[in-house]
């Protein structure tokens, strides 16, 4: 764990934690990763994909998990004051809102009764969405200014000349068997230029991965550590400071800390989003101790627990879930 990015965190949250056991947990937010998704084939990954049916039983999966890990802190109907969903402007978010609740509230379900004589194991529970337009939360679509000044400088001093330098090869391959010459084009930022590259590497893998055809020139770069770590190492420069760190995860570590400092708040807060946001909280955390190359997969969750009812014994345990496996870290700080 980094000591100053932990710092960050804790003095944006405001919360004086110890380690302490035998606390009352008080509040829980979960961030998760939406589930597979599908993409077109031998194009870049649908940006619309919907999940796909392995994607749609992670995160019912993953409600499940929640199930298993709050018995007796979540009832077992569904209760409005208890539970609060709330996703992204993007049908596959929904979706894995609406399952993992499915999966949370199992037993509920299955004793419906609203059907009549041919019942139907299903009760609807609300899903909130934050429109694209506004949301600097979840999706990360409403731009800080300041932020994208700062990322477009660093990422053009600090990673693409090394990138230009080392893939241009590929850039005149991939210009040419997709049609897309923006790679090329230096009259534009280089945000603009990797966009699609980081598209396409995204698609070759899940292909690979999923038991789908790979275009032949595409698949000598399938094992190109470069072309890995691409994602991994163009997002990471958007929580490079702690000033970048504040102004990109700010708002919803914000939204964190409203949840679990109102007492009208429910006590499970559920948010369906996207890699980008998951790897960034996880980076300013300090909790991403894993190779540089990983993006937290799909499905996976950043969970958050709070325990201690009075503010003077309080601690924060962050919970990492990938794949059913869970990583622990509790945050102490002491005031």
């Amino acid at each position: 764990m980094k000591t100053t990015t932990v710092e960050i965190f804790l003095c944006i949250l405001f919360l004086p934690l110890v380690t302490s056991t035998g606390e009352k947990l008080a509040a829980v937010q979960v961030l998760f990763r939406h589930g597979d998704r599908e993409t077109e084939p031998e194009t870049e990954v649908n940006e619309f994909g919907p999940l796909t049916d392995l994607g749609k039983q992670q995160m019912y999966e993953l409600g499940v998990f929640l199930r298993q890990r709050y018995p007796d802190f979540i009832k077992t109907e569904y209760d409005p004051k208890e539970s609060t969903f709330i996703s992204s402007d993007k049908d596959r978010t929904i979706n894995s809102a609406s399952l993992v609740a499915q999966g949370l509230y199992k037993n509920y379900n299955q004793d419906a009764k609203w059907n009549g004589k041919s019942p139907v194991q299903f009760q609807p529970v609300p899903v909130r969405m934050i429109p694209k337009e506004i949301d600097r939360y979840i999706q990360l679509s409403y731009k800080c200014p300041t932020h994208q000044r700062l990322f477009e400088k660093v990422i053009a001093t600090e990673y693409a000349p090394g990138f230009y330098a080392e893939m241009e090869e590929f850039m005149k391959v991939f210009a040419k068997e997709r049609n897309i010459y923006d790679p090329l084009n230096t009259t534009l930022n280089d945000i603009d230029r990797l966009h699609h590259i980081i598209m396409f590497e995204e698609q070759p893998h899940y292909n690979a991965t999923h038991n789908l055809p790979v275009e032949e020139w595409a698949q000598e770069y399938l094992t190109n550590d470069i072309l890995i770590a691409l994602k991994t190492g163009y997002l990471k420069f958007n929580v490079k400071t702690r000033e970048m760190q504040r102004l990109y995860t700010g708002s919803m570590l914000g939204l964190i800390l409203n949840s679990f400092s109102n007492p009208e708040a429910t006590k499970i807060t559920a948010y369906a989003g996207h890699d980008r946001i998951v790897y960034a909280l996880l980076v300013t955390l300090g909790v991403w101790d894993f190779d540089e190359k990983d993006m937290p997969p799909v499905a996976s969750a950043l969970i958050l627990e709070l325990y201690g009812e009075e503010e003077d014994h309080q601690y924060l345990k962050v919970i990492i879930y990938i794949f059913g496996k869970i990583f622990t870290v509790i945050i102490p700080l002491f005031v």
